[in-house]
């Protein structure tokens, strides 16, 4: 998706494992900024844009999965940029738990609010239909 159709206020971090769950949040949201841990090209290029992206956010959205936890791209830059981004600029931060994961041992999304709301992962029968 071209910059110019995304919508810049809000960022989707998630696993390229993950990437079926961006059409729903797509419904949601319409077009976002998208960042996926895909390879582990960190290069000044990929650090500039994210830079950009996360300063333009008004809203950080998070797919939680196990690849996305275990992800380290999303430890050791996403996460450490949207912290401080959250901290700095009160940019609130959505965990979207899209299959089950040890989500709640990880201390950064203790201030994230989470979806679904009964903690059920999207991925379990009928949790999409309510």
């Amino acid at each position: 998706m071209s910059p110019a159709q995304a919508n810049t206020d809000i960022l989707v971090s998630y696993s390229a494992k993950d990437a079926r769950w961006l059409s729903p949040l797509w419904a949601t949201f319409g077009p976002t900024t998208d960042w996926a841990d895909r390879g582990s090209v960190r290069d000044e290029t990929w650090f500039g844009e994210f830079s950009q992206a996360i300063e333009a956010a008004r809203l950080i959205v998070c797919v939680l999965s196990p690849d996305y936890l275990a992800s380290e791209l999303v430890r050791t830059e996403e996460v450490p940029n949207m912290i401080e981004r959250r901290a700095r600029a009160g940019v609130p931060i959505v965990a979207v738990l899209v299959r089950p994961c040890e989500w709640r041992n990880f201390g950064w999304l203790r201030g994230a609010l989470l979806g679904p709301r009964d903690g059920r992962p999207l991925d379990q029968p009928g949790a999409m239909a309510e």
